[in-house]
Parts: structure tokens; sequence; C-alpha cells
């Protein structure tokens, strides 16, 4: 998924941890993904990188995204053991009730909502041998190893931005606006998140800018920022005080 599905789970998950900062659910629903851009860039400069996105080039639309090799970041073995890392920090730097549940929820989410929409490319274990989850929904008989966003990517937009909207009505209902300007403001928000990013989902349209693997990583960190930033903005206009 991309951002905009990943971060919309903050809000389902702080209608339920009200104690719970939205910045830090907004955070651990895209840990896993600093986690990619941070090996598939090789910050680290290790000799043989950890993980490798390749692109079809000419870069047509999100299924011309390869995740080659991402066995730390998007492992099954992986997520949780990052899961359990995040939650552990916040949980002796806040000591806030439930932040351990909902940061904990909110990292392996980001892995569970992958699973609906990724070809077969989430390992099981953090080894380069390892079996490979996916896809659970597929458009394609032809082509069964290939995911719902690349069999039928439109769709694939539809269904990230319904389940999008619906983690925020539970949010406003959770925490409701009575100024009839901020609810348009919110929404307005809600809906610009969504379609930010529907460009990489029509054929033809994202080609100019995606030239290779490190531009596509570069794109979808720019992404996380600039749509974290706009639904954490949301937010403050339904509790300003309290996110």
């Amino acid at each position: 998924m991309t951002a905009a599905g990943h971060l919309s789970t903050a809000f389902l998950i702080r209608s339920r941890f009200k104690d719970v900062p939205f910045w830090i659910l907004l955070l651990a629903s895209e840990t896993i993904e600093f986690v990619w851009v941070i090996l598939n860039l090789n910050l680290f400069s290790f000799s043989l990188p950890l993980e490798i996105t390749k692109v079809n080039l000419p870069f047509l639309y999100i299924g011309d995204m390869i995740l080659f090799q991402q066995i730390v970041s998007h492992s099954l073995l992986g997520a949780i053991l990052i899961a359990l890392i995040v939650s552990y920090i916040f949980q002796v730097w806040k000591k806030t009730r439930g932040i351990f549940t909902a940061v904990f929820l909110g990292v392996i989410g980001h892995w569970c909502l992958d699973l609906i929409v990724h070809d077969a490319d989430l390992p099981v274990f953090i080894s380069v041998t390892s079996q490979k989850l996916g896809p659970v929904l597929n458009f394609d008989p032809l082509n069964p190893e290939l995911g719902f966003y690349s069999t039928a990517p439109i769709w694939g937009f539809c269904f990230q931005s319904f389940l999008s909207l619906v983690f925020a009505f539970v949010y406003f209902r959770s925490f409701p606006i009575q100024d009839l300007k901020k609810k348009f403001y919110f929404w307005i928000l809600i809906f610009l998140v969504n379609l930010s990013i529907i460009g990489i989902f029509i054929k033809g349209v994202m080609t100019w800018l995606i030239t290779s693997p490190t531009m596509m990583v570069v794109m979808v960190l720019v992404d996380i920022i600039a749509s974290g930033i706009l639904l954490y903005i949301a937010t403050r206009l339904s509790e300003p005080t309290s996110v």
C-alpha cells in the first residue's frame, strides 16, 4: 500500500487508544517503510545490500515496482521483531497507557495491509531463501504471483481509498468536529491525501518522474512525509491540544 493507506491506520488505532499521541501512531504505521527506505538506499553502506528494489523501465504504474529482496523490513518475522522493538522503545520513553499495544498494532498492521495488495514478495523469515507469501488478491490467472495492485491497479486504488475513508470516519466518530468549517477542512485533507498518489496507479502518468529504483524509493519517502503532515494537520482540527 501507499502512504495514504498505511498512515490511515493511525486513525483506527487512535479511536481505541485515545491516550496515545496521534503522531506516534503515524510513525508506527510507517516504521516498516522507513526501514525499507534505509536499507534500499543502503545508508549504512553494506557491501551487499540487505534489500533491493527494482523498477521496470519505462516505469508505467505501481506494478512496475519490483520488490526483489526485502527480507528484513517486509518479512513476517522481521515485521514482528521491528514491532516489538519499536513498541518497547515507546513504552519506556512515553509510559503512556496502552502505548505498547497501540504501536505494535500500527507496525504489524502495515505488513498485514501489504499482504492484501502485494505480489508474492513477502518472505516469512529473514532469509533470501525463505518462502514468500502472497498474493491474497489476484485478477490475472495467467500470472498468479502478481497481486491486487499489479493486476487491477485502479480497483486497488479504490480499495485503498475506501479503507482510508472508513478509518478516518471511525476516528471522526470518536473525535467529532462541531465547527462546520473545520469539518470541511478535515475531510478535504483526507481526500487530498488519498488523491495525491493516484498517478502511480494510472499507466504512464509517473513515467517522467520515476527513472530509477533510487527515485522510486525517494518518492515513497516523500509521499510518507507529505501525507503524514497533512493527516496530522487534519487531527489538529478535531483535537488541537492532545495529538
